[in-house]
């Protein structure tokens, strides 16, 4: 009823209708510029994102844009020291840090007009006042580092530290700190005619300088000795490798001597074997010549000898005076002996 008759008033006195778009991402809280007793301060409700509002001639429209939103904490000095924020670390050494807070408003009603009627009256007052309560809990923070902890992790602990502090303070008039970034901190002394001290910093950064090349030398002096040692591993293969190759010549050397050593040790025996056994049959016929019937036997291997032999001559006779070669038949001198061998036999018997 009240908003139909102060559209009938404005129609009837000739005023233009005010009406403003929000963009989809922009939450709307009007504000009533009046005094407390008619009125005044933040009228009631939200206008949600993409509707329109219509504000009279004793509002405004505070629009809030809840995007996520970087902001850089640097303490707005010229050049590149404009991006740092100055603190000290407890045992008195100045230091720079480059921080990034990322954030967001929440689009929640009642905690967005909690947050117009404290702080809030568009989004650069709600941009002021993240960068203030971050910088004062940075500070805070990092102040309880000693200068040796800035050199290690513990300075990332500390701004977490500082992110917390931050989104537990500001979380009830909905801005949610999504994020707290240090980029790089380096020792700086603030001078009072704005110039900015970086003697520490720069014997840091050579004592920093000295040590990285440190490092590359010993890692070259290790990728050098790993060379080395890889050299000799191969070396060591190739030596490995001949010391086997000669192993299995031996090997096969040995083998092959020994193959020989009893082949001929076999061929020894065959042939002591054979010898032996002429020896027993050589033994055999000298005993044999050696008994009865021994002369018999020695005149028919010369018999056989002779007939075997084809000749045609003997030899008669003894001694040098009256020796004689004379031609006889083979079988006329067999018969012969065999003649005499049977007067022999018979004379034996008698």
């Amino acid at each position: 009823m009240k908003i139909f008759l102060t559209l009938l008033f404005i129609t009837l006195t000739g005023c233009s209708l005010p009406v403003q778009q929000l963009e989809n991402s922009e939450r709307g809280i009007i504000i009533n510029n009046l005094p407390r007793f008619l009125g005044g301060g933040v009228a009631s409700g939200v206008v949600s994102g993409g509707e329109l509002a219509i504000v009279m001639p004793w509002q405004t429209l505070v629009r809030i844009d809840t995007r996520e939103q970087q902001v850089n904490l640097g303490d707005e000095l010229g050049g590149k020291w404009g991006e740092y924020v100055f603190t000290r670390a407890l045992d008195g050494n100045e230091v720079a840090l480059k921080l990034i807070i990322v954030y967001h408003v929440s689009s929640e009603p009642e905690k967005l007009v909690k947050l117009v009627q404290n702080f809030a009256s568009n989004n650069d007052t709600i941009k002021s006042l993240v960068v203030s309560v971050t910088r004062a809990e940075v500070r805070s923070k990092l102040n309880e580092l000693q200068t040796a902890d800035f050199l290690k992790g513990s300075r990332f602990d500390a701004v977490k530290k500082a992110q917390d502090a931050v989104a537990k303070r500001l979380e009830p008039y909905g801005v949610n700190i999504t994020d707290l970034i240090l980029q790089r901190n380096e020792f700086a002394r603030l001078q009072p005619n704005g110039t900015v001290e970086t003697v520490y910093q720069e014997r840091l950064n050579e004592i920093q300088r000295i040590r990285e090349e440190t490092e590359r030398e010993r890692l070259r002096i290790e990728t050098v000795k790993a060379a080395g040692q890889e050299k000799f591993n191969q070396a060591q293969a190739e030596v490995n490798r001949q010391l086997e190759e000669a192993k299995g010549e031996r090997e096969q050397a040995k083998a092959r001597g020994d193959g020989f050593f009893r082949s001929k040790e076999n061929e020894a025996k065959a042939i002591t074997a054979r010898g032996n056994a002429e020896v027993e049959g050589l033994t055999e016929k000298v005993a044999a010549l050696s008994g009865e019937g021994g002369a018999s036997i020695v005149k028919l291997e010369i018999a056989k000898a002779l007939k075997e032999s084809g000749s045609k001559f003997v030899v008669l006779g003894s001694g040098t005076q009256n020796m004689s070669v004379e031609k006889m038949d083979t079988n006329q001198i067999l018969n012969t002996l065999g003649l005499i061998e049977g007067v022999k036999e018979n004379e034996k018997k008698e």
